[in-house]
């Protein structure tokens, strides 16, 4: 089925839900409509491959509807200071990898499992707009993430791939126009995570293009719509150029964000206020996993977990079905992997089962859950926001 990005035009306010000064006041961004290529997978079983696309499997999620779903672009180029006077436009960004899950199945492949990840190709979908006639270089790096999932600075990059052009890589030379750029870095990693950050080096005249999807909310103030927080959320990192001096990357490690203030308080209001509409990059990995069948089997194992709401403040649902009886307990930890709390639920029935967790007394930032069997352990993770 097509993807499409929905044109409009995109003024509005925003800030950090962490700011305490004044609401920032985001520029105008327009969208055209760009038809996104399809992913191919190719699956196999110990070791098992396919095609890890965050969007993608968003999308199916809200059963392929484009009217409850779609994207918007963005403008991105590595060179944009702002203290150059260059503002709300995008720097880099990077897509973190640390749910390994296969959309077209509906597997999520678990670390305890897995010995090893290759990550055979990198799919960047973008536009590029050469008008400089000077060559522009997009440098796309695998790099390292910490035990929850975050890109965190400085980077620890793994492996790095470069194309160059002068001609812009798109038919009509707008960044508009979407093209598909495969990188074949081929890299095995021993991590049962990884990250992808893409960078783009040019002239000012020239202009990187990438597009993020979301699930959309109700009318935001003049806008029609705001966005939904991504079931996958946080997965998609940027850095806003008159934000960098906050902030590395958005979302922060500790929760930190833009949001747009629909009620126009001047304060976040979960479930009111419309998130960053940066959700679900429309960049994608081709990967072998390498990973013991008798302790990661999928049919015996946590079929499906999420924890609502997320972000959550003082109390949290942690849901999870398990296709078979099984013992079960629940860690969660905080970003240094510290154990936070333990919940031994003991001999639990095939089915839907809830944890109600008491996070009242955790500090704003990103938590990792796992859900643990006797053929192994599910990893999750979520936010806490105060």
């Amino acid at each position: 089925m097509k993807r499409i990005i929905t044109f409009f035009s995109l003024l509005l306010l925003a800030t950090f839900s962490f700011a305490q000064s004044g609401m920032i006041p985001v520029s105008n961004h327009s969208h055209k409509l760009v038809h996104r290529p399809a992913s191919t997978q190719n699956h196999s079983r110990s070791p098992v491959t396919f095609v890890l696309d965050y969007d993608a499997a968003e999308y199916n999620i809200y059963g392929q509807d484009s009217s409850q779903y779609q994207a918007l672009l963005w403008a991105m180029n590595s060179n944009f200071k702002a203290t150059q006077g260059d503002s709300f436009l995008q720097a880099y960004f990077i897509v973190a990898y640390d749910s390994i899950f296969d959309y077209m199945t509906d597997t999520h492949y678990y670390g305890a499992a897995m010995n090893s990840i290759n990550i055979d190709s990198v799919f960047v979908t973008c536009g590029w707009e050469n008008n400089s006639a000077l060559p522009d270089t997009i440098i796309v790096d695998i790099v390292q993430l910490n035990a929850a999932g975050f890109p965190a600075t400085p980077y620890t990059i793994l492996h790095s791939d470069t194309a160059i052009t002068s001609i812009g890589a798109t038919t009509n030379n707008d960044y508009g126009d979407f093209v598909g750029l495969q990188f074949a870095p081929n890299f095995n990693t021993t991590q049962d995570h990884f990250g992808v950050m893409v960078r783009f080096f040019g002239s000012k005249l020239d202009t990187f293009g990438f597009a993020a999807g979301f699930a959309k909310a109700g009318p935001c103030n003049t806008l029609p719509y705001s966005a939904i927080r991504s079931t996958f959320y946080p997965n998609s990192y940027s850095q806003w150029t008159n934000y960098a001096s906050v902030a590395a990357v958005l979302p922060t490690s500790t929760g930190g964000d833009v949001y747009y203030d629909c009620n126009q308080n001047g304060q976040y209001d979960d479930g009111t206020d419309g998130v960053n509409f940066i959700q679900n990059i429309w960049t994608a990995a081709k990967v072998t996993i390498d990973y013991n069948v008798g302790i990661n089997n999928q049919n015996t194992d946590v079929a499906t977990s999420i924890v609502v709401p997320n972000p959550a403040k003082d109390l949290a649902l942690l849901r999870f079905t398990l296709p078979s009886t099984n013992d079960v307990s629940v860690n969660v930890y905080d970003v240094t992997g510290k154990i936070v709390a333990n919940y031994a639920l003991g001999n639990l029935t095939d089915g839907s089962h809830d944890v109600k967790m008491n996070i009242k007394d955790f500090s704003a930032g990103v938590y990792m859950y796992s859900i643990e069997t006797s053929n192994g352990k599910t990893f999750g993770k979520f936010v806490v926001s105060k």
